[in-house]
């Protein structure tokens, strides 16, 4: 069952991608469909997946990375992080505390330098990516970053 997860060649495409809607979930319904494992071994092998997938793409695309910082949710899960840690190691796996940002806040720190950014008119990095064919950010239409909602002029954000 993890093998069919783990050949799925998006997993091997360059970066940098982001997985839209829910590509995941569909991935392993379709894999797992076929399968008929008990629900605590279907969950274990997502578990197993999450992790074998990080580990192959910081080994496939940032084999230089010498430690793997962790943030979000995933990191209160001990049976994902020891997974994780065998993964990749030999590198080490540290939560994102251990550099002074906190692992359940890194997303909310994130959309407030969006919104710093926005309200100082500063240009904001997009990775291609996430860019329309107009080239700009996807953010930008946010009503709260919107610069029509806020009465400026211009985009918030520009290359």
């Amino acid at each position: 069952m993890l093998a069919r997860l783990l050949d799925e060649p998006y997993l091997t495409a360059a970066p940098p991608k982001s997985t839209v809607g829910n590509f995941l979930r569909d991935l392993a319904d379709d894999r797992l469909e076929q399968s008929s494992a008990r629900p605590p071994d279907v969950q274990r092998t997502l578990t197993d997946f999450t992790a074998r997938a990080i580990g192959d793409s910081i080994d496939r695309w940032c084999n230089a990375a010498l430690d793997v910082v962790v943030c979000g949710g995933g990191a209160r899960n001990a049976t994902l992080m020891a997974a994780l840690e065998a993964a990749v190691a030999p590198r080490p796996v540290f939560l994102s505390d251990a550099m002074g940002i906190p692992h359940d806040q890194v997303e909310a720190l994130a959309f407030a330098w969006l919104a710093r950014c926005s309200l100082r008119r500063e240009p904001v990095p997009c990775p291609r990516s996430l860019e329309p064919a107009e080239r700009r950010c996807p953010w930008r239409d946010l009503p709260a970053l919107s610069p029509k909602k806020r009465g400026a002029k211009g985009a918030p954000f520009r290359r």
